[in-house]
């Protein structure tokens, strides 16, 4: 379009205004779309921080909930390799699956000497010997005799709990609810505990 401006030149209009306008619209779209790609990335970084921490809570319960009972450093294999079913919401649906495994290994034992021991303590009383009483009832009760060991020794063990929900096996029905997320991980948790030192010499290195 031709339009004659003062002085009798012609001025041609090229549409610069509407070039500028696309412009700026293209610019604005792409910080846009980084915008969102940005805020998308976040996202799935805190979902999956957020599932790691979930998982290292089920396995740590795992481990917490079998070393209170002392049949891991009596019988350890008992309590290896089945998976459990870890609700972390208690909305009655499984969240993750960890297991025990290998089964706890005791690294270390050491004798609990019998002067350490106070018989006013329920558990210390039952690592002593007496020398009135031949026989008191517990394993090797002379074990001690000699060397002023008592009957129990203090053992250390590491305890790994894993956690793989993919590799567990699940029926139609708890793979429709479960809230797995793929996470793999391993816990490890080292333990001191007195057992019997008949127990220890089984199990210890």
């Amino acid at each position: 379009m031709n339009a004659r401006g003062y002085g009798g030149f012609v001025r041609t209009q090229r549409g610069t205004t509407l070039v500028v306008a696309m412009l700026f619209l293209v610019v604005l779209s792409m910080f846009a779309v980084a915008s969102i790609n940005s805020s998308t990335t976040n996202t799935l970084v805190t979902r999956n921080m957020i599932a790691r921490q979930e998982a290292i809570a089920a396995a740590q319960w795992l481990i917490d909930w079998r070393i209170s009972n002392l049949l891991f450093a009596t019988d350890p294999d008992s309590i290896a390799q089945a998976y459990e079913s870890v609700d972390l919401d208690r909305d009655g649906v499984p969240d993750h699956f960890p297991k025990i495994d290998p089964a706890p290994v005791c690294t270390r034992m050491r004798p609990v000497k019998a002067n350490t021991l106070d018989p006013a303590v329920e558990n210390d009383r039952g690592c002593m010997t007496s020398g009135v009483v031949p026989n008191s009832g517990l394993d090797t009760p002379d074990l001690a005799a000699s060397t002023g060991n008592s009957l129990c020794s203090s053992t250390e063990w590491n305890v790994r709990a894993i956690l793989d929900d993919e590799a567990v096996n699940l029926s139609t029905e708890d793979q429709a609810n479960s809230n797995e997320d793929g996470v793999k991980i391993a816990v490890n948790q080292g333990i001191a505990v007195r057992v019997l030192a008949t127990d220890a010499m089984d199990y210890c290195l």
